[in-house]
């Protein structure tokens, strides 16, 4: 039982991988969408940057975090 988890559970962190870099692009993207139609509505440019970098500073952190589950050894029972 033990075995066949270590692959389902490789492949999924591959498919989080690969999902990562298109997850970002849509966080990223997100801000074009606030504009609206009128001044009233629109988002300040410091608010939309301060999610930008949020956002940059996140998609960093998951990186690092699915690289480290990569790297991480399998447990040998």
């Amino acid at each position: 039982m033990a075995e066949s988890a270590q692959p389902s559970r490789k492949r999924r962190l591959q498919e989080t991988a690969v999902a990562l870099p298109a997850l970002g692009a849509v966080f990223v993207g997100l801000p074009i969408l606030w504009g609206g139609g009128d001044e009233s509505n629109a988002v300040a440019t410091s608010n939309a940057a301060i999610y930008l970098f949020s956002v940059w500073v996140g998609m960093i952190v998951l990186a690092f975090a699915l690289s480290w589950a990569f790297r991480r050894p399998k447990a040998e029972d």
